[in-house]
């Protein structure tokens, strides 16, 4: 029979499981604390990425990283550096190089604005920062907000093809990555209006004879169809350009995400397998295993 003393020695957490719990608990914490905005806003660019299933969270951390890193190669931008939680390359958090307290205390400082915290975040989430999470409630789907001098499409092509090219592993947790141009409303109008902005440097400035594919891509949302996407950006393209789903030169990648649509126009998505970093990687390392036993032979 068990006594009451018993059960609350089984209960006690011990030393190093206390551990963990406080480094979850700070994890979560975090954050929740970055994800500063909730929902898509329409007129707005961003990159979607996908990842595993209940991975969000870790996903949302290496993308800080990542866009860390090339924001500063590309843009010349070093930005102020977010809560990076432990080693890199395997996700794993750190006792000895994280003061869980202090770095608390900075983050919440740096947001803090006299008497109420959240309107200063809310405006620095908007006006400073040059990428920036969602808060999104759809599993193995993030989403960042960015703002200029970045611009999505050629921000995700640039990693993606540095991926390729140098061979260095970039993500654990994050696949595909998918640039948005600019957002608005999930309707046929707000397609046409997105296109305007979106398609015109690519078709009409003076171009001819572009050939063309569109993959729309549709999650949580059931009044627009593929068809119906598809035939309306067909004819945003308008006359002079080719539809080829093979050979296109241009391929035009459209997502709706419940009441919200989002555009852009990319070059390079097969050969940079569809901007999927994980696949990127695998194939790269297939590639090197078959190139090393080839050499052994």
């Amino acid at each position: 029979m068990s006594t009451g003393s018993d059960s609350k020695k089984r209960s006690a957490p011990s030393e190093g499981s206390s551990k963990r719990g406080k480094k979850g608990k700070y994890y979560d914490t975090g954050f929740k604390l970055r994800q500063t905005l909730t929902g898509i806003e329409n007129g707005t660019q961003g990159i979607f990425a996908t990842c595993n299933k209940g991975k969000e969270a870790r996903c949302v951390e290496e993308l800080y990283r990542i866009f860390d890193k090339y924001t500063e190669q590309i843009y010349g931008v070093q930005r102020e550096k977010q809560l990076h939680l432990g080693n890199a390359e395997d996700g794993t958090r750190n006792d000895d190089e994280l003061d869980i307290e202090a770095m608390m205390a900075k983050e919440l400082e740096s947001i803090r604005d006299t008497g109420n915290g959240k309107g200063k975040l809310k405006n620095m989430a908007a006006e400073d920062k040059l990428f920036i999470s969602v808060k999104l409630d759809t599993p193995c789907v993030v989403y960042f907000r960015t703002n200029p001098p970045i611009s999505p499409s050629s921000f995700v092509h640039a990693i993606c093809e540095d991926t390729l090219t140098s061979g260095v592993k970039q993500s654990r947790w994050t696949n595909r990555l998918t640039p948005i141009e600019r957002t608005g409303k999930a309707t046929i109008e707000g397609i046409e209006e997105i296109a305007k902005h979106v398609l015109k440097p690519w078709f009409h400035e003076g171009q001819a004879g572009v050939n063309f594919a569109i993959r729309p891509s549709i999650r949580n949302h059931d009044v627009l169809t593929r068809d119906l996407i598809i035939g309306t950006v067909a004819s945003c393209v308008g006359p002079g350009h080719k539809v080829d789903l093979k050979e296109y030169d241009l391929l035009i990648l459209v997502e709706v995400y419940k009441n919200v649509c989002g555009m852009s126009v990319v070059k390079d998505w097969e050969k940079l397998k569809r901007f999927n970093l994980a696949q990127i990687q695998d194939d790269r390392k297939i590639a090197a295993e078959v190139n090393s036993g080839s050499s052994a032979q």
